[in-house]
This record gives C-alpha cells, sequence and structure tokens, in this order.
C-alpha cells in the first residue's frame, strides 16, 4: 500500500505531498471496504510519521476509521479528538466536521445514543454550512441507525432514506452500500419490534429477500466485499424468518466461509449460532448441537450473550434428543452466564461512563484549543473575533471600544539572528507584559504571528493612547538581555475607537483603521503609538 508507493515515489526523508496523502488515505481506506486491513494499520502509522502538520487530521481520522472498523471505541475516540485539534489547528474544516462524527461514532458503539446523537448533529450543522454532501450523507446513517435501535422508527428511515439518496447522487461506492445496509436492517428492526411472530410478521419480512440479495450481489461487484458479506448474511437471516430453511443454511454456508476468509472472528460465531437456530427450527438437533459448539469455540473470550445462546440452543438440542443429564448441564451454563451477563453489564456500564468522561474531557480540551494560542496562553485571533463582535453590539457613543494592534519591531531579526526557541521565548514574555498592562475587563490576544491586540470596552481614544503609551514603555524598559545578551525589543502600536465611527460598529472596521495606524508607526521610525 502506501509504504511501496513511498519507495518508488519519494525518498524515505521527503514529505508526501497532499495529493500523494490523500491517495494514500484512500487506500488505507479502501482496505476495510474490501476486507484486507491487516497492514492498513501499520501503513497509516507510518503516514503520519511522515506527513506535514497541515495534513495530520486526514491521516488521524483514517486511522481512527481503521480502529471503529476493529470495534475499538475508547482509541477510536480519542483518535478523532487528535485529528479534531490537529484539524483546528490548521484550519481544515472538513477533517473537523469528520473528527465530530467519529467522536460520535464511537459513542454509538458503547450504545450512548443521547450524547452520539448531539455530536452526529454538531456535525451535520458543519457539513451543511461548509455544503460537504458525502459527510452529511455517513451523518445521516448514524443518525438513523441510533435512531433505529432507540425505537424511533419513523425518524430512522427518514435520516436513511436521505443518506442513500445522496450517496446515490454522489455516484455509489461502499458508503451507498453501507446505506442501503443500514435502511434494511432499519426496517427489519421496525418488523421484530413491532409485530408479533406469526404469518404477519413472515410476510413483513418477505419483500426484504430480493433487496438484500441484490445489496449483497452489488458490494461484491463493486469490490466492497466486507459490506457484500454482511448484507448476504442478514439475507441468510431473512430467509429463516420467511421459514425458507434449506435457503437460509445454503446461504449461512457461504457467508461463513467469507467472514473466515475475512478472520471476523465475532461474525463467524453469529453465523453458527443463526445455523443451530435454523437446524432446531428443521428438527435436526444432532447438526443444531455441532452448530451450536461449532459457535462456543470461535467465542472464547468472545460475547458472553452470543455463547448464552449457544448454550440455550445446546441445552434444548440435547432435550430434543432426550438427553437430560446434557441438557440441564447446559442449561446451568446458561444461568451461570445470565448472572456473569449482570456483572458484566454493570462493567460495561462503566466503560460507557468511562468513554463518556473521557470524549467530555477532550471536548473541553477542544474547546479550550479553538480559542487559546498554544505558546503565549493568551486568547487566539478567532476568539478575539468573536469577543470584539459580541462588545461592539453594546458599545455606544457614550460606551465606546477601543482596540491597540501590537506588532513586534524587526521580529524577523530576532529569530535569524538568535533563533526559534529565542524568538518563541520572547513571544511569551512579550504576552506576560500584555497581560501586566492589561486592565481586568480588557481583552489581550494573539493575534497571529508577532501581532497582538487588545480590545479596551467603555474606554475612549484618549485613555486607550495613555494605556498603549505605558505598555510601549514597559516593553523598551524590559531587561531582555536576561533571555539574550545582544537583545532587544520594541514594539509599535496603532490605536482606534469606535468614536471615530458611524454606527453600527463593524469590528473589520475597527480592526482596519488600528492596523492602518500601525503602519503609520512603523513608517515613524518604530517604538512608538499612533492613535490619530
Amino acid at each position: 500500500m502506501f509504504a511501496m508507493s513511498l519507495s518508488t515515489a519519494t525518498p524515505s526523508f521527503t514529505v508526501p505531498s497532499r495529493a500523494s496523502v490523500r491517495e494514500a488515505v484512500a487506500r488505507i481506506r479502501q482496505a476495510v471496504d474490501t476486507g484486507d486491513s491487516r497492514d492498513a494499520q501499520r501503513d497509516a502509522e507510518q503516514l503520519l510519521t511522515m506527513v506535514a502538520a497541515g495534513d495530520r487530521a486526514v491521516v488521524l481520522n483514517a486511522l481512527a476509521h481503521l480502529h471503529a472498523a476493529s470495534g475499538d471505541a475508547l482509541t477510536f475516540a480519542r483518535l478523532a479528538a487528535e485529528a479534531r485539534d490537529a484539524a483546528q489547528m490548521h484550519e481544515d474544516a472538513e477533517s473537523q466536521a469528520e473528527a465530530i462524527l467519529h467522536t460520535g461514532q464511537a459513542l454509538q458503539m458503547i450504545e450512548d445514543h443521547a450524547a452520539a446523537i448531539k455530536y452526529f448533529e454538531d456535525a451535520e450543522q458543519r457539513a451543511t454550512r461548509l455544503k460537504m454532501r458525502h459527510l452529511e450523507s455517513r451523518i445521516w446513517r448514524r443518525l438513523g441507525i441510533s435512531s433505529s435501535i432507540i425505537g424511533r422508527h419513523a425518524q430512522a428511515v427518514n435520516y436513511l432514506e436521505r443518506s442513500v439518496q445522496a450517496c446515490k447522487e454522489l455516484g455509489g461506492g461502499a458508503d451507498w452500500f453501507a446505506a442501503r445496509n443500514s435502511l434494511y436492517n432499519a426496517h427489519n428492526r421496525r418488523i421484530e419490534m413491532t409485530i408479533a411472530e406469526g404469518p404477519e410478521r413472515v410476510e413483513a419480512y418477505r419483500p426484504y429477500l430480493p433487496r438484500w440479495q441484490e445489496l449483497a450481489d452489488e458490494a461484491h461487484a463493486a469490490g466492497a466485499l466486507r459490506i457484500s458479506a454482511v448484507a448476504r448474511g442478514n439475507y441468510a437471516i431473512a430467509r429463516r424468518h420467511v421459514e425458507d430453511f434449506d435457503g437460509a443454511l445454503e446461504t449461512l454456508g457461504e457467508v461463513l466461509q467469507q467472514y473466515q476468509a475475512f478472520q471476523m472472528r465475532a461474525n463467524i460465531a453469529i453465523t453458527f449460532n443463526e445455523m443451530g437456530t435454523v437446524y432446531c427450527q428443521m428438527k435436526r438437533y444432532a447438526d443444531a448441537l455441532t452448530a451450536y459448539q461449532n459457535a462456543l469455540w470461535h467465542l472464547e473470550d468472545g460475547s458472553k450473550r452470543e455463547q448464552c445462546e449457544s448454550y440455550a440452543g445446546i441445552s434444548l438440542a440435547h432435550e430434543m434428543q432426550g438427553d437430560a443429564t446434557a441438557a440441564l448441564a447446559a442449561l446451568k451454563k446458561v444461568r451461570s452466564l445470565e448472572a456473569e451477563l449482570t456483572d458484566q453489564e454493570a462493567r460495561a456500564a462503566a466503560e460507557r461512563r468511562e468513554l463518556t468522561l473521557s470524549v467530555k474531557q477532550f471536548s473541553e480540551q477542544w474547546e479550550k484549543l479553538a480559542k487559546e494560542d498554544s505558546l503565549t496562553g493568551l486568547p487566539n485571533r478567532r476568539a478575539m473575533e468573536q469577543w470584539l463582535h459580541s462588545a461592539l453590539s453594546r458599545a455606544t457613543p457614550a460606551q465606546p471600544t477601543t482596540l491597540m494592534i501590537i506588532d513586534v519591531d524587526f521580529f524577523k531579526q530576532v529569530n535569524d539572528r538568535y533563533g526559534h526557541a529565542i524568538g518563541d521565548r520572547t513571544l511569551h514574555l512579550l504576552a506576560d507584559l500584555i497581560r501586566q498592562n492589561s486592565r481586568y475587563a480588557d481583552f489581550p490576544a494573539r493575534y497571529g504571528g508577532e501581532e497582538f491586540v487588545v480590545a479596551l470596552p467603555q474606554t475612549d481614544l484618549a485613555t486607550g493612547a495613555d494605556v498603549a503609551q505605558r505598555l510601549n514603555h514597559s516593553v523598551s524598559a524590559y531587561y531582555w538581555a536576561s533571555i539574550h545578551p545582544e537583545l532587544a525589543i520594541t514594539i509599535s502600536i496603532g490605536v482606534a475607537s469606535t468614536t471615530e465611527m458611524p454606527q453600527p460598529y463593524l469590528g473589520e472596521s475597527l480592526v482596519e483603521l488600528a492596523d492602518h495606524r500601525l503602519y503609520a508607526a512603523k513608517n515613524a521610525g518604530r517604538d512608538r503609538v499612533v492613535s490619530r
């Protein structure tokens, strides 16, 4: 996969181009769809060590996708957190929305659907705003799955039909097959939950037989082998529901071979249990016993609930064969497993709680990172713009807002002469000086690079100019030689106020005026304040 293309296309220490990263990520994702994902995690982890910082979020999302396929919810959630962090730092809106979707999917995996739906709705708003139709289709599918599981059948079908239609318009592919699979599952779940066993339920299942078969065949022809196998397994279950027992066994045998080829251990066990159920309905109890025992062999260290189903089937098969002792022994095992399931459910609830708290922690971290500059600890440009928008909506001629824009004089020379470590230390100390010279209600922020801003609410232009003069003097008087013996730092400041502007006050206009005066300060020789 990626490792092979890298060795032939790029030197071992060359940062891959964005196009080659996207191609590698597409191959990694395709590996999950085709059921050939054994080397995909290695390729994704190798790629992550090589890409530029701006491409990390894309690779982290691909790696998260792999862990979702393996069922590792906590690692999946943590990778999604890292992806969102990286996306925010590099303003990659698409990767950020996908990472939020992944977080909801991790919660869905542990059946915390209420929390999952909140993340899906957040991701949906972002995807819709950015017109990312392909991501919207995936979000609708996830919303449909959760809605179906919690019993909101009409809502589930609505979401899933939208997902199917959007995927079709985008050209089909694995997402289209997955959306159709989820839609049919939602319909079948509604049948199981709303119609009692009997002829009516049988007839309700019957129309889905050709749909499952068609889906499995189309997915297989398109190379989406994993979803094809899952769809064919659902087709077999539907055949059992309509009492086509011979057909169900035939299909289950075919699916079993596919699951074995893909090493889908849990699906193998479920298939053997399904076979046991069919054999019991056909009164072939010896065959049922063999099937249930095969399921148990594959369920070692696996699902207790599936083990319970296997032993219940074994008990029934022994009873119908007249072996009361063996039936009782299997039934005792069922009761023992049911007791373990009570404890296991308690542990699962604790794990869900742990993941929910982890996601909450990640969310708080994301919110902080979204509004805080990592080097200085000051609010960042985004936070400043949000604050200024709110402040200007409240400003009046009698209660104006004033803005200072601050730039470090000759900062490029600091980095060139003394190195970026000294440059970073300089910016960190300058941020401290700005804090010290700001009043309680003032809002200081790092605007980008060596530029800082301070917004002063309920402050007129003359007062803002006085605050700027004090800061300018404080910076020039600071003992910068404590960082480097030859270092001396001065700043230039432009100051503007809403008193100079017509209402309604606009943040862009205030920033533009302050920035114009900053350049006037630089053109006049630097190390000064210009406020008119």
